[in-house]
C-alpha cells in the first residue's frame, strides 16, 4: 500500500459544504481533484434536467472514472474525489475501488444540520444563478431521503468533522409585514443576498442579517442593532429623502436628526417592525 495514493471521498448531506471541502483538502495534501459535477457537464452538457437525469448519467461515468482513480493511485498520487458516498451502495463502490488496488481510503463525514444545508443552498443558489433549478429546498428533501450516516459496521477509515470554525454571526430580525419590512431594507441600501422559504438574507457590503417571515411583538420593541458608518451626513441626506408616512404609513420612524451621543455622533431609526437602529459615526 506504501507505492499507492490516499483517496479521500465525503458524506455529507446536499448544501454540507462538500465541494468547499474537498478543494481544501486536494490543496493540502497536493492531491488530484475529481468533481463529478464537472465530469458529468463535460460529458453530458446541457443534458441533465432533473434528478433523474443526473441518477442516469451518474452511473453511465463510474465504470471510467473509477479506472481513470485507479490508475492515478497507482502511481503513488493522492486523490480527492467529490463525488457522493451519501449511501452504503456508494461507500461500497468507493471502498471496492480501493481494494482492487491496495490503497489506504479516507471517509470524511461532514455532520451538519438541515438548517444550516438550507442556508448554504440559498446562498450558492444567490451567488450561482444557473444551479437554481437544483439548489432548491425541494430538491434537498428529495434527495436527502436516501441519505444513510456511515456506520462502524462498514469498516471504513471515517473523519468525522463538526466544523466549528467561524465566519461570522449573522442575526435574525422580525417582520410583521415582511414585504414591506424587506422593501424598507431594500430602500436603505441593503440587498438579497440569499432566500429560503419564509427569510431573506439581506446584506451591506461584508455584513447582513436574515429577515424572518416571523413576529413577536416583545422581540421586536427589544431587538436593537448598531449600523457603523464612515460618514453619518451622507447617511442623514439619504434617511432624510425617504417618504417615511407615505411609503411605510409611520410603522418605520426616523426617531433623531444627527447628535453627539456617548463620545460619537450618531443618530436612531426604526424599522416598519420597531426593530431600533442606531446609525453611528465611525471613529
Amino acid at each position: 500500500m506504501s507505492n499507492t495514493g490516499t483517496l479521500t471521498f465525503f458524506c455529507g448531506k446536499m448544501g454540507a459544504g462538500k465541494s468547499t471541502k474537498s478543494r481544501n483538502l486536494a490543496i493540502e495534501n497536493n492531491a488530484v481533484l475529481l468533481s463529478e459535477d464537472e465530469w458529468l457537464a463535460a460529458h453530458y452538457p446541457e443534458q441533465i434536467h432533473d434528478f433523474d437525469d443526473y441518477l442516469r448519467f451518474s452511473a453511465l461515468i463510474k465504470p471510467f472514472v473509477k479506472s481513470h482513480v485507479q490508475n492515478i493511485l497507482q502511481t503513488g498520487t493522492h486523490v480527492v474525489m467529490d463525488f457522493p458516498a451519501n449511501t452504503v451502495r456508494q461507500r461500497t463502490w468507493f471502498k471496492e475501488l480501493c481494494t482492487e488496488v491496495g490503497c489506504e481510503h479516507q471517509l470524511v463525514f461532514l455532520d451538519v444540520s438541515d438548517e444550516q444545508c438550507l442556508v448554504q443552498i440559498a446562498k450558492r443558489r444567490a451567488e450561482h444563478p444557473e444551479r437554481a433549478q437544483f439548489d432548491t429546498e425541494a430538491v434537498f428533501r428529495q434527495v436527502n431521503q436516501f441519505f444513510e450516516p456511515p456506520s462502524q459496521d462498514e469498516g471504513l477509515n471515517e473523519v468525522k468533522l463538526e466544523n466549528f470554525k467561524h465566519q461570522g454571526i449573522t442575526p435574525f430580525l422580525p417582520a410583521k409585514d415582511f414585504d414591506l419590512s424587506r422593501d424598507f431594507y431594500l430602500e436603505l441600501g441593503f440587498v438579497e443576498a440569499a432566500r429560503t422559504q419564509n427569510a431573506v438574507l439581506l446584506e451591506l457590503g461584508n455584513y447582513g442579517f436574515w429577515l424572518q417571515d416571523y413576529y413577536v411583538q416583545d422581540f421586536a420593541d427589544n431587538s436593537m442593532l448598531c449600523l457603523y458608518v464612515e460618514d453619518l451626513s451622507a447617511w442623514h441626506k439619504k434617511l432624510a429623502g425617504i417618504d417615511w408616512q407615505g411609503t411605510y404609513g409611520g410603522s418605520a420612524k426616523m426617531l433623531s436628526e444627527p447628535h453627539e451621543q456617548e463620545g460619537a455622533m450618531m443618530m436612531q431609526i426604526t424599522d416598519p417592525s420597531g426593530v431600533l437602529w442606531h446609525i453611528r459615526q465611525h471613529a
